[in-house]
């Protein structure tokens, strides 16, 4: 029987929900994956992380701060969480990391939000995120114009942004590496 890995996460804009799926993809040939959308489902019907044998935890970033409901589902299994910390990844997406700046968003969305939440310092990475200016993008009127003022202002010169399009970021070695650790971590 192949172990249960719970794969969690939240998500504003979908760059982490599309990063998360990609995990789920890449293990389902090893593991029986379940995939929850924090957002979409009520708390009381989040599965119970004692009937799993690994569990990654994603969350989007904006204006600073993690989803409400990623913070939630770690404070509600803190202590189990905390038990078997060589169980879990966590990991965020977010713009900044998309600008060279990981070490200074892994500083501050893991190991400041960790220490915030009294959780240990898990297997745990940030990942760049998605920019997406098109038509038909998640983000609303106001958000699409601070996130291209912003784009404009913080350009990395080694990003070519295109602002009528979907600017993807991602570093998928780096997320593939980040998962074949974890994998490691659950053998």
């Amino acid at each position: 029987m192949s172990k249960k890995i719970l794969l969690v996460y939240g998500t504003r804009y979908g760059a982490t929900e599309s990063t998360i799926q990609k995990m789920a993809e890449w293990m389902k040939e090893e593991y029986e994956t379940e995939l929850v959308d924090l957002r979409k489902t009520k708390a009381k019907e989040w599965p119970k992380v004692e009937e799993f044998e690994g569990i990654i935890i994603g969350s989007g970033i904006r204006m600073d701060r993690w989803t409400k409901e990623a913070t939630a589902f770690l404070k509600k299994n803190r202590e189990f969480l905390t038990k078997n910390k060589e169980k879990v990844a966590v990991f965020v997406s977010c713009g900044t990391a998309s600008q060279k700046k990981f070490e200074e968003a892994r500083r501050k969305y893991l190991v400041e939000h960790f220490e915030k939440n009294d959780l240990p310092q898990f297997h745990s990475d940030t990942f760049s995120g998605v920019f997406d200016f098109t038509k038909e993008t998640r983000f609303g009127f106001l958000t699409k114009k601070l996130m291209k003022s912003i784009a404009e202002k913080d350009m990395s010169e080694e990003l070519e942004w295109n602002f009528d399009e979907i600017n993807d970021f991602r570093d998928w070695d780096q997320i593939k590496k980040f998962v074949e650790e974890f994998k490691e971590k659950i053998e």
